[in-house]
């Protein structure tokens, strides 16, 4: 059953596995990935993973797992403004996830 947790930097390898199989690209949107983070490294993954949790007052990432696999990510837009109600979502789902789920 799959479930929502915070980014962790005990899941590094976990995590690393299902980014080699992304590749870069837009996707990595729901992971809060900015192109300048640098994530293959301990150091590296733990700086990001820092951060995305510390900029939970804008946003809220939350890696989607299966038992021990990262199957994707998804980050919610959590700003409140006077403006009208308006929400942002961004996944980012694994592609051999993607491809186990049933079609429309």
């Amino acid at each position: 059953m799959p479930r929502l947790i915070a980014p962790t930097i005990t899941l590094h390898a976990e995590w690393l596995e299902a980014h080699e199989e992304w590749g870069p690209g837009l996707h990595e949107d729901g992971f809060g990935l900015d192109p300048t983070d640098e994530v293959n490294s301990p150091e590296g993954f733990a700086k990001w993973v820092d951060r995305v949790n510390a900029n939970s007052e804008h946003a809220t990432c939350r890696w989607i797992m299966e038992g021990d696999r990262v199957q994707g990510a998804i980050a919610s837009d959590t700003t409140t403004t006077t403006e009208p109600a308006t929400s942002a979502t961004a996944s980012a789902p694994r592609p051999a996830a993607k491809a186990s789920q049933p079609g429309p």
